[in-house]
C-alpha cells in the first residue's frame, strides 16, 4: 500500500527516485526492527515495552501519512523549467 501511495504522491519525473528511496527505508527498518525488539526483549524481560514502542510507532506512521501533502503543481512547473524539460500536452479526460 505504502508503493501506491509513495507512487501518486510525487509528479512523475520523480516517481521511481521516490519510491526507491521508500524501500530503501523499509529496508533499513527490516534490518533494524528485530534487532530493536530483540534488545527490548532482553533489557525489559517483560512484554510492555515492545507494545508500547510498536503502539508509538504506528501511531507516528498514521500521523505522518495523514499529514503528507500533495506537491504542489507550480512547484513542480518551475522545477522543470528550471531543468530545460519541454512542456508536454495534457491528455484528455
Amino acid at each position: 500500500m505504502l508503493n501506491n501511495f509513495t507512487a501518486v504522491s510525487y509528479e512523475t519525473g520523480v516517481r521511481a527516485t521516490a519510491v526507491g528511496m521508500e524501500l530503501g527505508i523499509g529496508r533499513v527498518g527490516a534490518i533494524l526492527g528485530p534487532f530493536v525488539a530483540g534488545a527490548l526483549q532482553q533489557f525489559y524481560l517483560s512484554p510492555v515495552p515492545m507494545f508500547v514502542s510498536i503502539g508509538v510507532s504506528a501511531i507516528a506512521a498514521g500521523a505522518i501519512i495523514l499529514l503528507a501533502r500533495q506537491p504542489s503543481k507550480a512547484l513542480s512547473s518551475s522545477l522543470e523549467a528550471a531543468a530545460g524539460l519541454p512542456e508536454v500536452a495534457q491528455p484528455a479526460s
